[in-house]
This record gives C-alpha cells, structure tokens and sequence, in this order.
C-alpha cells in the first residue's frame, strides 16, 4: 500500500507535465534565437560524439568557434567531427587523444554518478585556473541528469567499467 501512496503523486505530476509540454506545443510560436558570431573562441564539449553533445558542438562551429569533443569512442567521434566538416566547408577535424584509467565501478548508477561528479569538478577546477590567469572566458557544466548513454549501458553490460581511451577532437 506504501507503494501506490509514493507512485501517484509521482504519476500526478508527470500527467500535469505533459499536459503544459502540450500546451506550450500548441500554443507556443518556437523562433529560434539569432546569435551572435563568436569566431576566435574555443569550447570544449565533453560528450560530443553524439546527442545533445553532438548537437551542442554543430551549432557552435556554425557560429564560428574552435570547438573540442571529447568523446570515449573513437569512431563516434570522427564520425562527428566528419559530419560537422561536410555541413560547414571552414571547419577543419584534427584528432589528438589521451589514455586514462577509469576506476573500476560495481554499478552502472556509481559509475554515471563518477563521471558526472567529475566533469563538474573539472569544470570549477578550470574556471579557477582561467580566472587566476585573467582570461576572459566563460565556464559552463551541463549535466542532463540520468539518459541512455554507452558508458551505462556498456558497464550494465559487463559488470565493471574497464579502462578506456579518451579522445580529444578538435574541429
């Protein structure tokens, strides 16, 4: 019974989302935002390969930036990086990449949770350095919370995560 009295208002809330989700499709006018050309700057977009990483990293070449992808997968990455040169005849792909060690975790959720709580202590560690430095840069994490990605589904997989290569695609 404890159970039924924990789901519904959890299911409650999920109908009244849908129903604004609804709403704001059909009465909502969607205009994309115009932004402004932001050649000579470099963002680093973890995650890159695919998804909103991916998305992320194709609209700011568009805009002119030097973007970096950081990806797990090799092959995902170059995949990217060659569909973001075809769109946009500026961009130029060059690959360097990094071998590191990931601790080896005894569950999917402990290993997501890692790797999020590092981008984001990454993230501090180089708005620290860049501030210090004096340079005029913004720094921004971005986590999207829980979502299908390989490192969940490839540890569900195989019980631990083992070591994996880390690549560095500069476009």
């Amino acid at each position: 019974m404890w159970i039924v009295s924990r789901v519904i208002p959890v299911l409650k809330l999920y109908i009244i989302g849908l129903k604004v989700l609804l709403y704001q499709l059909w009465n909502t006018r969607f205009v994309l935002p115009v932004l402004a050309n932001q050649n000579g700057r470099v963002a680093i977009v973890t995650g890159g390969a695919r998804g909103l990483g991916f998305e992320t990293a194709r609209q700011l070449v568009n805009l002119g930036m030097s973007v970096i992808i950081a990806s797990r997968n090799e092959e995902e990455a170059l995949s990217a990086v060659k569909k973001i040169c075809e769109e946009n005849s500026e961009a130029q792909g060059e690959s360097t990449h990094h071998v590191d060690d990931i601790p080896r975790c005894h569950s999917a959720h402990e290993a997501y949770s890692q790797s999020k709580l590092a981008q984001v202590l990454f993230t501090y560690h180089l708005c620290g350095e860049l501030e210090s430095s004096g340079a005029p840069v913004t720094v921004s994490a971005v986590d999207p919370g829980v979502v299908n990605t390989g490192t969940v589904l490839s540890s569900l997989l195989s019980h631990t995560i083992r070591t994996q290569t880390h690549r560095m695609l500069l476009i």
